[in-house]
């Protein structure tokens, strides 16, 4: 075998392999929690030094394409690295609310603003200069999503089952983003890029599901590091890292140009990544709108929150989940409903994915 199969076979042996000897063998330990939280950090690192070892190539997209790519590992990589850091150094739990919340949601930004980039295609019109364009308002997008869909259950009107609901699902959203824009580029590609992007698509989508079991697993309290959720997680980023080490293996080289009469389908991904980003907006939306009126009117953790005056607060933001989601129904005003004086505390705290 070459180099580069020893080291995909010592990673999936040793990495996912262990994982799931100590996930189904071991019990609920310290001992356990620390294993868990170093490995996700190696797997994560594994990623990392995968995607980027793409980075030194000579054509600028493909560049970019794949330090993209390892930014977005890296960014998981710091979040993983805070929470073992609380659990494995200071023998704590992580504080609450938890930053690493906002990190492990946007870490998927760059990776997702990398499918525009397109490195299969040898086009020359394809300009890099409008990709970063795309990719900063892409961020400021996703940024505006988890002020307007998740913050609100953490800091309007706290509620942490609402605020878990909320993130597990517009994180999903994102996630199957991603996965969705590998797909189509794994359908718009041929030979080599194929096979990579191939490797990408199935990373993805397994970090995806993942991502969302291990999520509802902790609102539920069932999880703990070194658990059998971790396994998905755990295999995506071996998964992201082998197609790294394949593509500099391979070295796919850009493909033929597009036909004239072919090129709006290049604008496809686009389309997709709007449509998706948009459709799970709506409904998220719906429930943050109808769940906050069901919990104003019906009792539950909205009603501990400070009233408000001159429209502004959880009325104002549930009003404006109802616009964006196309609701027709009126919601009640915090005025006019009956509230307790005090105001519950930020909820929030680690996210597992």
């Amino acid at each position: 075998m070459s180099r580069a199969s020893w080291v995909l076979t010592a990673a999936w042996v040793l990495l996912v392999g262990g994982y799931v000897l100590a996930a189904l063998t071991q019990r609920n330990s310290p001992r356990l929690t620390a294993f868990g939280d170093v490995v996700q950090c190696l797997v994560a690192l594994f990623a990392c030094v995968g995607l980027f070892a793409n980075s030194f190539v000579s054509e600028h997209r493909t560049r970019l394409f794949w330090t993209l790519l390892g930014l977005g590992c890296a960014a998981w990589l710091i979040g993983q690295s805070i929470w073992t850091y609380f659990e494995v150094v200071l023998h704590q739990d992580a504080p609450n609310p938890f930053i690493g919340d906002v990190i492990l949601f946007l870490h998927p930004v760059p990776m997702i603003g990398a499918l525009a980039l397109k490195p299969h295609d040898r086009r020359d019109d394809l300009n890099v200069h409008t990709g970063y364009l795309d990719f900063s308002l892409l961020l400021v997008w996703w940024v505006y999503l988890y002020l307007f869909v998740v913050i609100p259950w953490q800091y309007i009107a706290p509620d942490v089952l609402r605020y878990g609901w909320s993130y597990d699902h517009l994180a999903a959203v994102e996630n199957i983003t991603l996965a969705s824009g590998f797909a189509f580029l794994m359908r718009r590609s041929k030979g080599a890029w194929r096979e990579v992007y191939s490797h990408l698509f199935a990373a993805s989508l397994l970090y995806a599901v993942g991502s969302y079991i291990t999520n509802r697993a902790i609102d539920r309290l069932d999880y703990y590091t070194g658990s059998p959720f971790d396994l998905p997680l755990v295999a995506s980023f071996v998964w992201f890292g082998t197609a790294g080490v394949l593509a500099y293996r391979l070295r796919p080289a850009p493909m033929a140009g597009i036909a004239g009469d072919d090129r709006g389908v290049l604008h496809s991904i686009d389309g997709l990544v709007e449509f998706v980003d948009v459709a799970g907006l709506r409904g998220c939306a719906q429930f943050s709108c109808r769940s906050y009126a069901g919990g104003v009117t019906g009792g539950g953790a909205a009603d501990h929150a400070a009233p408000t005056s001159g429209g502004s607060g959880p009325p104002a933001v549930a009003g404006g989940f109802a616009r964006i989601a196309g609701e027709s129904e009126t919601l009640p005003s915090a005025n006019g409903s009956s509230r307790k004086a005090g105001v519950a505390g930020p909820v929030g705290g680690w996210r597992g994915a």
